[in-house]
């Protein structure tokens, strides 16, 4: 993977307004209007943080290519089109259908442990 890049692909950010301390990279849920919060172990998200929240605001990267975290004990997920989870403590893992949302999995690397997906447009 070294020889491919795929940052920047589509990239769709919005600014939402939130209640709690956000880090970047953080798996989200929309919770009301214009609100997000960190999605829970197991639940599916709708964005990523984009950086970190200021003021009760951050910027959430909605459509495009991230690269974050496999679960510790998680469950890798496969190539192409998966279910993938909000895994806890920015974090993602295999999911289930109807539960998770669908993403294309463009690399995982077991030794790194990470995950590059696009999320949905």
């Amino acid at each position: 993977m070294a020889d491919t890049c795929y940052l920047g692909f589509q990239e769709g950010v919005a600014t939402f307004l939130c209640s709690e301390d956000l880090g970047a990279q953080v798996p989200v849920k929309i919770t009301a209007n214009g609100t997000v919060a960190a999605a829970a172990d197991g639940e599916a998200f709708h964005g990523v943080t984009a950086g970190p929240a200021r003021k009760g605001y951050v910027a959430v990267q909605l459509t495009g290519f991230v690269e974050l975290p496999l679960k510790d004990g998680g469950t890798n997920p496969s190539l192409g089109f998966a279910a993938l989870a909000a895994g806890g403590n920015g974090s993602v893992t295999s999911g289930t259908a109807g539960t998770a949302g669908t993403c294309l999995v463009l690399s995982v690397d077991t030794d790194a442990k990470t995950v590059g997906f696009l999320l949905p447009n």
